[in-house]
């Protein structure tokens, strides 16, 4: 554990029917090593020539500037239209439903240690999982299904292509979330409705922009963990979350502590 507070672990002790968990999906739910949902797509070698030149243009046009601003407002506008691009060439170059479980198939992605059997324990608990992702919905909501995990307790908040009856694109996301808006994001009304009767919020996250998932859910009593992914980032990620650690032990310990709040 690279930084811990005990006393907001104890928060959740006996807690789990008052408590829903927000979560990161990119290298938080999955593990570090793998690409993201974006970037599985985006490096997957199914499209034709000409989409990695275009997509090369938009990472220096926009991305690399998105990386490297420092003011909120540049970060943010060069994110929106590093994502929106993206978006873009999916739809030019023919991203179809079959070519996405195509790309998913081939994919590395997996879950971070620990966290199948997390997501497990929370839908048998029947705790809330809203997970908040500025990757592509669709792809999220395949490798949960494909690993036999997409709960009912489960709500993607995330960037979602529409596909009509054929597989074809029909639209993109016209308001894009990236990983600096997800502050702005809205839930769907009736989970809004459960979800105020909930006191207790965990977070998942790996970035230290994640903590934003939070902002504007006060009063909720918070417990904030994020993994540390990047040696760069861990002064950051102490400074705003409540525990940092580079393993998944943190899970295990989680479960024990809302299971003996029960009693059991």
């Amino acid at each position: 554990m690279i930084k811990e507070n005990q006393g907001k672990l104890e928060l959740l002790r006996g807690n789990a029917k008052r408590l829903y968990v927000i979560a990161d999906f990119d290298n938080t739910i999955t593990a570090k090593q793998c690409r993201t949902s974006m970037g599985i797509i985006n490096h997957s070698g199914v499209f034709e020539k000409g989409f990695e030149e275009e997509h090369r243009q938009i990472c220096n046009q926009y991305k690399i500037k998105a990386i490297e601003a420092t003011d909120n407002e540049i970060k943010n506008e060069m994110w929106n239209k590093t994502l929106y691009g993206f978006f873009e060439l999916f739809q030019k170059y023919h991203l179809t439903e079959d070519r996405l479980e195509e790309i998913l198939q081939k994919s590395n992605i997996k879950f971070r240690e620990g966290f199948l059997d997390f997501i497990e324990f929370l839908h048998q608990k029947e705790i809330p999982l809203i997970i908040i992702s500025a990757g592509v919905a669709n792809l999220i909501e395949k490798f949960l299904e494909k690993e036999g995990v997409f709960y009912d307790n489960i709500t993607i908040v995330s960037n979602d292509i529409l596909f009509d009856a054929q597989g074809n694109i029909k639209e993109i996301p016209q308001n894009v979330i990236n990983p600096v808006n997800k502050n702005q994001v809205s839930f769907a009304k009736e989970i809004e409705q459960k979800l105020k009767e909930k006191e207790y919020i965990l977070l998942f996250g790996d970035r230290p922009d994640d903590i934003q998932m939070i902002e504007g859910r006060e009063p909720k009593k918070t417990c904030s963990i994020a993994f540390a992914n990047k040696q760069g980032e861990i002064e950051a990620l102490k400074n705003k979350f409540d525990i940092v650690t580079d393993d998944s032990k943190i899970l295990e310990m989680l479960k024990e502590i809302l299971n003996r709040g029960e009693g059991k």
